[in-house]
């Protein structure tokens, strides 16, 4: 990585890990659009619906708390916020990894069907400020390092990655 959080956390800044196909942005029957973003149990993300209900996570100082019961985004990230929380937050494949297992140890196998929304569990990021350009629901963007937080770990060579 060429950057690290300030909890030492590395950060990539070109990490992303969308389902094949996704994301696509696909309306439904009443033009909705897909706008948010949820994590399958094996890892991949889909960009959904935000009117859909499903399982969601909450991120405790880089660990996350599974929530089974289902729920719109938005309510999910209001229990999250009552609870003195953040709703999940996805920074790199190693916390890809530490999601996706807590994902299969706090639910219980409900289906399996892939697109069944009891295997997918909510994630802070949408892309409601600009279709396409998916960002947490900090406004930070996605695969990328924070513009605050980031300390370089390395010099930068690649000329389109910018800097920290």
């Amino acid at each position: 990585a060429d950057c690290e959080w300030e909890d030492e956390v590395p950060a990539d800044p070109s990490w992303m890990n969308w389902d094949e196909d996704q994301p696509d942005q696909a309306p439904d029957d009443e033009k909705n659009t897909q706008t948010h973003v949820r994590m399958y149990k094996k890892g991949a993300w889909d960009d959904t619906f935000d009117y859909k209900e499903s399982p969601y996570a909450c991120d405790y100082q880089g660990r996350y708390i599974i929530v089974e019961s289902k729920r719109l985004v938005s309510d999910a990230k209001v229990a999250c916020q009552a609870a003195g929380l953040t709703i999940a937050k996805v920074r790199s494949a190693e916390e890809n990894e530490e999601l996706q297992n807590a994902i299969n140890i706090f639910l219980p196998v409900e289906s399996d069907d892939h697109w069944d929304n009891s295997n997918w569990v909510w994630i802070g990021v949408d892309d409601l400020a600009e279709s396409g350009n998916f960002i947490h629901f900090d406004g930070e963007k996605v695969g990328f390092p924070h513009s605050m937080g980031c300390r370089p770990a390395r010099p930068l060579t690649h000329p389109l990655r910018g800097s920290c």
